[in-house]
C-alpha cells in the first residue's frame, strides 16, 4: 500500500514540476539583451561563454553519474534546483566576465544532474508493466507541453518587463528556481527493487557504466548506422544550441525592439510545442528525406541572411528571410528531439539506447563548443553578416558530405541492413 501511493504521489507530482522547472523561465528572451546591455558583454564574448559551458557539461557528465549514485534521485534533483539557483544569483550580482564565466560552469553541472534526476524519478517511480516506456512517455508530455505553454507566456512578459528594469525578468527566473526547490522536495525517493533487473540503477553506477561502455564503443565500432546517427545527432543538436545565441544576434542586427524579443521567443517556443505533436505526420511525409530537410533548411536560410544584410537589401526582404528561419528552426527543432531517439531505439536493446544517449550528450557537447568557439572567434574579427555566411558554408558542406555518406547506412529497411548493423551481442 505504501508503495502504491508513493508511486501515485510522484506520478502526479511530476507534471507539476516540469511545468515550472523543465528550464529556466523568463531567462532566454532576455538574456542576449541583458548581457550585452547590462554587463556590457560582446556578441563574440557570449558566444565564448557559452562554449565553456557547454565544455563544461563534457568535463562533468561521468563525476555527475557517480555523484547521483551516492546520493541517489531526489536528493540530487534539490542539489541541480539549488545550483540553478546560485548560477541565476552570480548572473544577477555579476561585476566582471570572470563572475558570469563561473555562473554558466554551475549552469552546466546543474543541467548535467538534472538530466540524469529527472525522467529518472519518474521512471523508477511507475510499477513494472509492459506498457512502461507509453505510460512514462504521456506523463513526461503532459509535463513538457505544460512547460511550452508557461514559458511563451513568461517570454512574452519578460521582453516587456525588461523595458521597465533589467532585472526584472532573472529576479523572476530566479524566485521559479527558488519554487522548483520546493517542488523538487516533494518527492519520494523511489524504493530500491531487488531481485529486478534495473538498467535505469545499473547505467548509474559507475562502474558497470565503464565496462558496458567497452561493449557497447565496440559494437557503435561495428555499426556504420550507430555511428552516423551520432555524428548527425551531435552536429545538429550542437547546432540548435548555438541558435539560442544566435538567433538573438540575428535579431539585434536587424534593430528589432528590445519589447519585442520575447515575442520572437515566446512564437518559437509555441510552433516548437506545436510541432512536437506532430511528429509522427512530418515522418510520414518526408520519410528518408528527414534528415536532410531538418538540416539544410536550418543552414542555408543563414547564407542567404548574410547576404541580404551585406549587400543592404531592403529591411523588409532581410526580416522576411529571418522570419522564414525562425520559423523552420522552430518546425524542425521539436520533432528532432523525439526522432533521433526514435532511430537511436530502432533494432536496440535498453540497455544498449542508455549508453548510446550518454555518447549522444558527449558529442552534442563537444560539436556545441566547437561551433561555439568558431562563431565567437569569427564575430570577434569580422561583421554579424560574414559571420553567417561562414558558418552556412561550413555547415552545408559539412552536412552534405556526411548526408551523402549515411545513405547507404541509415534510412533501410530492416533486412537490408548487415546483421552487425542491428544486432548488438558483447564483443569480445
Amino acid at each position: 500500500m505504501a508503495t502504491k501511493l508513493l508511486n501515485r504521489y510522484n506520478i502526479k507530482l511530476y507534471p507539476i514540476y516540469k511545468m515550472f522547472s523543465w528550464d529556466l523561465l523568463f531567462y532566454y528572451a532576455i538574456i542576449y539583451l541583458f548581457l550585452t546591455i547590462e554587463k556590457g558583454l560582446s556578441a563574440s564574448l557570449i558566444l565564448f561563454a557559452t562554449a565553456i559551458c557547454q565544455l563544461s557539461k563534457l568535463i562533468f557528465q561521468l563525476p555527475c553519474i557517480s555523484l547521483i549514485d551516492l546520493i541517489k534521485y531526489r536528493k540530487g534533483l534539490i542539489l541541480a534546483n539549488v545550483c540553478y539557483t546560485i548560477s541565476t544569483l552570480l548572473l544577477i550580482i555579476s561585476r566582471n566576465f570572470t563572475t558570469i564565466l563561473i555562473s554558466n560552469i554551475i549552469f552546466a553541472f546543474s543541467y548535467n544532474i538534472r538530466q540524469l534526476c529527472e525522467s529518472s524519478i519518474l521512471y523508477e517511480t511507475i510499477p513494472e508493466h509492459k506498457n512502461k516506456n507509453k505510460i512514462f512517455s504521456k506523463i513526461d508530455s503532459i509535463g513538457q507541453s505544460h512547460f511550452y505553454y508557461v514559458d511563451s507566456l513568461s517570454a512574452v512578459l519578460a521582453g516587456f518587463l525588461f523595458l521597465v528594469n533589467h532585472y526584472i525578468p532573472l529576479i523572476l527566473c530566479l524566485i521559479f528556481c527558488c519554487i522548483s526547490i520546493a517542488i523538487s522536495c516533494k518527492f519520494k525517493e523511489p524504493l530500491e527493487k531487488h531481485n529486478i533487473k534495473n538498467n535505469f540503477r545499473d547505467n548509474l553506477k559507475i562502474h558497470n557504466y565503464f565496462k558496458d561502455l567497452k561493449n557497447i564503443l565496440k559494437f557503435i565500432f561495428h555499426s556504420k548506422r550507430l555511428k552516423c546517427l551520432l555524428i548527425y545527432s551531435g552536429l545538429f543538436t550542437g547546432l540548435l544550441t548555438l541558435f539560442i545565441d544566435l538567433r538573438s544576434i540575428v535579431l539585434a542586427e536587424v534593430h528589432l525592439k528590445n519589447e519585442y524579443f520575447g515575442i520572437a521567443i515566446a512564437l518559437i517556443q509555441f510552433i516548437s510545442a506545436l510541432s512536437s505533436t506532430k511528429t509522427n505526420f512530418i515522418q510520414q511525409k518526408l520519410k528518408n528525406k528527414t534528415l536532410t530537410f531538418f538540416a539544410f533548411v536550418n543552414v542555408l536560410p543563414l547564407i542567404i541572411i548574410g547576404i541580404g544584410l551585406t549587400c543592404n537589401l531592403p529591411f523588409s526582404f532581410n526580416f522576411s528571410v529571418i522570419c522564414i528561419w525562425l520559423f523552420l528552426y522552430s518546425l524542425t527543432k521539436g520533432p528532432f528531439y523525439t526522432l533521433i531517439k526514435r532511430y537511436f531505439q530502432n533494432f536496440s536493446t535498453s540497455s544498449v539506447t542508455t549508453k548510446v544517449y550518454g555518447l549522444d550528450t558527449m558529442l552534442t557537447s563537444m560539436f556545441a563548443t566547437l561551433l561555439s568557439i568558431l562563431s565567437s572567434l569569427l564575430l570577434k574579427y569580422i561583421s554579424v553578416a560574414s559571420t553567417l555566411i561562414i558558418l552556412g558554408c561550413v555547415l552545408s558542406v559539412v552536412f552534405l558530405i556526411l548526408l551523402d555518406y549515411m545513405r547507404s547506412y541509415v534510412g533501410l529497411n530492416p533486412e537490408e541492413y548487415e546483421k552487425k548493423e542491428i544486432t548488438y551481442v558483447k564483443l569480445k
